[in-house]
Parts: structure tokens; C-alpha cells; sequence
């Protein structure tokens, strides 16, 4: 192959492509379900909508499954609020 991995991960960072790097301080469906008592596809549209607000961003993150096995899921983290700009 003629182009390397970096030459690759470059040019999607360039193009703002999200990599999806697994972040383990992130949060999955599973997990924001049950830290606030919902079932799982009220805590899916709740976490779509903060997607949506920009409030949260979609990641990926690995955790153990009930095999033992490590299985990566699809997470959310909060995007940090941007301090407003002041007008002069």
C-alpha cells in the first residue's frame, strides 16, 4: 500500500472527520439510562437531542461485555461550553 496510516488520519483530520477514538470518560445509552432511572430509548433521544443542541458529541467506547469480552459501543461525552464573546 502506497499511503501510510498517518498520510490517512491526516488527511480525515483535515477534513474534520471525526475519528471516533475511544474515550473511556464517556458515557454509552446503557450507562446515561441508568444514571438517570429512564429505560434506553428515552435516554437515546435525550442524547440525540444534546447532540443535536451542541451539547454533547458522539464517540466510541470500550467496555466489558457480560462474556468478558471487550466490545466497543457507541458513546457520548459533553462538549465544554465556549465562553460567550463580549460585545463592545
Amino acid at each position: 500500500m502506497g499511503i501510510s496510516r498517518d498520510e490517512w488520519l491526516h488527511a480525515l483530520q483535515e477534513a474534520n472527520i471525526d475519528l471516533c477514538i475511544h474515550d473511556p470518560d464517556s458515557i454509552t445509552t446503557g450507562e446515561f439510562g441508568e444514571m438517570l432511572n429512564i429505560d434506553r430509548s428515552a435516554a437515546a433521544r435525550r442524547l440525540k437531542l444534546l447532540v443535536k443542541a451542541g451539547r454533547a458529541t458522539r464517540t466510541t467506547k470500550r467496555v466489558q461485555g457480560s462474556d468478558g469480552r471487550t466490545v466497543t459501543l457507541p458513546a457520548y461525552k459533553l462538549v465544554e461550553e465556549k465562553p460567550a464573546k463580549k460585545r463592545r
